[in-house]
């Protein structure tokens, strides 16, 4: 990095960051989504001016994990890309 550069970040939890138990089965059942959205702005290499944005969404593995013969898990319960297109921008 450049000793000019700056960085900021932000964090917004509400007080409480654990979820109560309706708050899970919320999430679990579907009838809410829990998301992570970022904006990164920066300037490259070369000097110009980027933006990177981002959206994951969690997602469970419903129906049971699932492994391919090696021991594998084909549908991890993870934070996974998600959202409009326009919440995942790069240029």
């Amino acid at each position: 990095m450049y000793p000019e550069a700056t960085l900021q970040a932000r964090l917004f939890i509400e007080p409480k960051p654990t979820l109560t138990e309706p708050e899970w089965e919320n999430l679990r059942d579907g009838k809410t989504v829990l998301c992570a959205y970022g904006i990164i702005k920066y300037r490259d290499a070369f000097g110009r001016r980027k933006k990177t944005k981002t959206c994951y969404i969690w997602n469970f593995a419903w129906g049971g994990v699932m492994k391919d013969p090696a021991g594998n898990v084909l549908n991890p319960t993870e934070f996974r890309m998600g959202g409009p297109s326009r919440y995942n921008y790069f240029n």
